[in-house]
Parts: structure tokens; C-alpha cells; sequence
């Protein structure tokens, strides 16, 4: 079930999305299919413990805040090595390791909006792509 006090969550790129208990129970779950440690109802204990810990926090800001997916992760990190999971815990924080080094290869490659609007506007300088390539 749903949390009622989390209603949504802060993703990487900074949008906001529906909050899916689901969502933590199949990462927990996968993680532990790798390790052959725990079962679908073990994943279901842990994401709620996660939920629970989310709530608090929620129930002690006076504002509304909103979790982010690095920190829903955090948990489910602490959660697991707390509950005695531990290789499914390093399975977990490895898969989030290769996950991030995917981000920042893939960001490093990746040509900036300003970027493209400077070749953008350059291109009413050349008569054609050939110009453009060999200038």
C-alpha cells in the first residue's frame, strides 16, 4: 500500500513523480533475486520499514517536503545491512555505484543546450555543410 503522507518524489533530473511503494519492493527484490537471499515478502518488510522511515520524516517537517530517489535509496541501503541482508545490501549499493558512473559517462557526452543553439545560429554562415565542416 501507498503511503498516504508520501504523495510524491524528487527523480535525479529534478521532476516530480508519484510515489510507488512497488517500485521499492521490485528494486529490493531483484537485488535479493541476485543474491539468492530473501524472498517477495522480505522485500515488501523492507520497502515498508522504508516507508515508515520516509513518513517520519514527513510527520516531522512542518512543511511539505518531498523525498528524492537518492535518499529513498539510502534507506533501502540501511534497511537491508539492518535487517541482516548484507550481500544483498553490497549487491544493492554496487548496482547504484555502476548506475551512477552510466549517468556521468553518458552526461559527459552529452552536447549542452547552449551548445546546440550556437551551432544552430553559426550555421547562417556557411552556404553549406561541406563549408561548415571544413571551416
Amino acid at each position: 500500500m501507498n503511503s498516504k503522507l508520501i504523495k510524491k518524489i524528487y527523480k535525479r533530473d529534478g521532476s516530480i513523480e508519484k510515489f510507488d511503494l512497488n517500485r521499492i519492493t521490485n528494486a529490493v527484490y531483484k537485488a535479493m533475486l541476485a543474491t539468492s537471499e530473501g524472498s517477495l515478502d522480505d522485500a515488501k518488510k523492507i520497502a515498508s520499514l522504508v516507508k515508515l522511515k520516509l513518513e517520519k520524516v514527513a510527520t516531522a517537517s512542518r512543511h511539505k517536503v518531498f523525498p528524492d530517489v537518492e535518499g529513498i535509496q539510502d534507506d533501502v541501503e540501511d534497511e537491508l545491512m539492518f535487517a541482516g541482508y548484507t550481500k544483498t545490501a553490497k549487491a544493492y549499493i554496487t548496482y547504484r555505484k555502476e548506475r551512477a558512473d552510466l549517468r556521468k559517462q553518458k552526461e559527459r557526452f552529452t552536447v549542452t543546450e547552449k551548445v546546440k543553439k550556437l551551432a544552430e545560429e553559426s550555421k547562417k554562415y556557411f552556404n553549406n555543410t561541406l563549408s561548415e565542416i571544413v571551416y
